[in-house]
């Protein structure tokens, strides 16, 4: 099946995989949508404790891995509620990432970077879509790419990503979205974050606004343990979620 980040309890990773050669892999099984950066790192390693509403599918994904590219190609199906609102519907996805300059792949694992840590900068592009299928009151199509960059220096991140979202047969729902999230380490284990969302949508889109998020975060032993404090302010203009102050704190303890 297909489910958002934000509402499943349907685990992110259940897949296997094998080589096709040094280079070429495929998977098939449960796996995050590579729809941009952000959505490719683990809970873990995220810097912010606000929703990442990421997408999880059920199917094959053919991927490669050079030395300063990358790709991946999935294909979900099942893209319905159940076997009956399925109606031959299919989400798929492209991503491509260009490495101009890092110490290697898992350097980009995460958005922290602590002082003395290698630099580096990471391109990438996404084009996904997903076909409502057969059914005569959901047919039509939504497309969505995104360009972003991960950069990192020592002692400090940054990620900016900008997304086009199109539906071709309700166009109130377009929209597109702005996300810049920067870091600075104060000294070896105190590190501050601001992350900005803008979002641009019609009246009657899903999200209209901007979200402001401002924390800290103190590690005791890395991503192993950690805790952080943050004031998220949201102000997205949905009905239910209009003008909303959160002051948020959280323990991650990871083995």
């Amino acid at each position: 099946n297909l489910t958002t980040g934000d509402n499943t309890n349907d685990v992110d990773w259940a897949n296997g995989s094998f080589a096709l050669d040094d280079d070429w892999s495929l998977t098939m099984g449960s796996m995050r949508q590579a729809d941009n950066r952000r959505d490719l790192i683990g809970d873990q390693n995220q810097m912010t404790l606000q929703d990442n509403d990421y997408t999880v599918g059920t199917g094959a994904m053919l991927s490669y891995a050079g030395d300063d590219m990358r790709m991946w190609a999935q294909l979900f199906n099942n893209a319905g509620n159940g076997a009956a609102a399925n109606a031959s519907s299919y989400n798929y996805t492209l991503r491509g990432e260009f490495m101009v300059e890092g110490a290697g792949w898992g350097q980009f694992d995460g958005f922290s970077c602590a002082d003395g840590a290698a630099a580096g900068t990471l391109l990438g592009f996404s084009y996904s879509g997903h076909d409502e299928g057969d059914s005569a009151a959901t047919n039509g199509s939504e497309t969505t790419w995104t360009l972003d960059a991960q950069m990192q220096w020592s002692g400090m991140g940054l990620y900016v990503a900008y997304s086009d979202f199109s539906d071709d047969d309700d166009a109130t729902q377009d929209s597109d979205t702005l996300y810049v999230q920067g870091s600075y380490f104060l000294n070896g284990d105190w590190e501050a974050y601001v992350a900005y969302t803008d979002t641009d949508g019609s009246a009657a889109a899903p999200l209209d606004g901007n979200i402001w998020t401002i924390g800290v975060n103190s590690y005791w032993a890395g991503q192993n343990a950690r805790w952080t404090i943050e004031y998220n302010m949201n102000e997205q203009g949905v009905a239910a979620n209009t003008d909303v102050a959160t002051i948020a704190t959280q323990l991650q303890f990871y083995f």
